[in-house]
C-alpha cells in the first residue's frame, strides 16, 4: 500500500562535469515544475473485435519544465542556447526536486523527492514580464538515456542542501530601447528563445540516447500603449534594422524589503539583453472599449551578426 504524501515544486539544482558548473548551483522560487516522463504507447485491436487488446510503451522521453522568478540565476546557469547537462562520479548533472508538505506544518525538507537527470540538456523556453510585475523564465530540461539506463532516477527521502540556490530574486519591467529610441508606454516584454532540440535513438531503444540544439530562432515582443511606435523616427512601416549597439531591453531588480522599489539603479545586479536583427510593427492599434487604451506590439527578431549570439544577455547590468 503507497503512504500518502503531500508535494509542492522545490528547487532545480544543476552541478556538472564542466568545468564551469563543477559547483551545486540551482534556483528555486519556482511558480511551475512538472516530471513527465515522455511515454509514449501504441495500442491495438484484434481483427474481429471493438476493443483494444494489446499495448506496449515503445518510448518513453522524460523531461521537466519549470518557470522561475529567479531568472538572473537561472540565465546564468542555462544561457540563451540552452546548458548541457552530463554527469561523472563527483558531479551529479541535473536535480528537480519537490518538497514535502510537513502533517500540521510548513516543509519537511529533510523528505524530499528527487528527479534526477545525469545526461541531457537544459533550454531556456520564454521569459515574460508584465508591467509592476514579476518577471518569470520557463524552462525545460531534456533527459536522455546512458547506456541503456532510464532517463529519470527517483528518490525519496532527500535532504535539499540549499547551497548557491537563489530564492530572493525578482525582477520587474524597466525603460527599452529599440534602435536607438527610448520607448515610452511599454506594458509587456516576452522573449521567445525559439530552441528547436533534437532527441534521437536507434537499435530497438526505448529512450532517447543523443540531443542536440538543432536552431535558435529567438523572437521578442514588446506591447504597449503608444500608437506612435509606428513612426518614421522609431519603427517604421517598413521596419528598421537593429544592433546591440542601439537596442537594450532593461528589466530592473526589486529591493527585497528595502526602502526603494528598485535596487540602486547604478548598481551591476540588473539584466540588460542587447539584440541585433530586425525592428517592425505587428499590431499597429488594438483597440476595444473607450474605457481602455489601446494597445500596439512592436517584435523584434533576432539576428546572428557574423559574430556574437543574436540575444547577449547580463546579469550584472547597471540601469544608470
Amino acid at each position: 500500500m503507497s503512504v500518502l504524501g503531500i508535494y509542492s515544486a522545490g528547487a532545480c539544482i544543476l552541478q556538472t562535469a564542466d568545468p564551469a558548473m563543477a559547483a551545486q548551483s540551482g534556483f528555486a522560487g519556482l511558480t511551475g515544475q512538472s516530471v513527465e516522463t515522455g511515454n509514449e504507447v501504441r495500442t491495438g485491436l484484434d481483427s474481429a473485435g471493438i476493443y483494444e487488446q494489446r499495448a506496449a510503451i515503445i518510448k518513453r522521453a522524460p523531461f521537466v519544465p519549470f518557470t522561475t522568478t529567479q531568472i538572473g540565476t537561472a540565465l546564468d546557469l542555462i544561457g540563451a542556447a540552452g546548458r548541457c547537462i552530463n554527469s561523472d562520479g563527483s558531479h551529479f548533472g541535473f536535480d528537480a526536486l519537490a518538497f514535502a508538505h510537513d502533517q500540521c506544518d510548513a516543509r519537511d525538507l529533510t523528505a524530499s523527492i528527487r528527479y534526477r537527470i545525469a545526461s541531457g540538456l537544459l533550454v531556456p523556453e520564454t521569459l515574460s514580464v508584465e508591467h509592476q510585475g514579476a518577471a518569470t523564465l520557463a524552462g525545460r530540461a531534456f533527459a536522455i538515456s546512458e547506456s541503456g539506463n532510464e532517463p529519470i532516477e527517483k528518490s525519496e527521502s532527500i535532504t535539499y542542501v540549499s547551497t548557491n540556490v537563489a530564492d530572493t530574486e525578482e525582477y520587474g519591467l524597466y525603460q527599452q530601447t529599440v534602435g536607438g529610441v527610448l520607448l515610452t508606454g511599454c506594458k509587456s516584454l516576452r522573449v521567445e528563445f525559439g530552441i528547436a532540440v533534437t532527441q534521437e535513438d536507434a537499435d530497438g531503444s526505448i529512450f532517447p540516447e543523443w540531443i542536440s540544439v538543432g536552431s535558435v530562432v529567438t523572437r521578442v515582443t514588446l506591447s504597449g500603449i503608444n500608437p506612435n511606435w509606428l513612426h518614421s523616427t522609431v519603427v517604421p512601416m517598413a521596419g528598421k534594422p537593429l544592433t546591440h549597439a542601439n537596442t537594450i531591453l532593461r528589466l530592473a531588480a526589486y529591493d527585497n524589503a528595502g526602502a526603494s522599489s528598485y535596487k540602486t539603479l547604478g548598481s551591476a545586479v540588473h539584466i540588460g539583453m542587447s539584440l541585433h536583427g530586425l525592428g517592425y510593427v505587428g499590431t499597429a492599434f488594438n483597440g476595444s472599449t473607450s474605457q481602455q487604451p489601446g494597445t500596439t506590439d512592436l517584435m523584434l527578431v533576432a539576428l546572428h551578426d557574423g559574430s556574437n549570439v543574436p540575444l547577449q544577455i547580463d546579469t550584472t547590468f547597471a540601469l544608470a
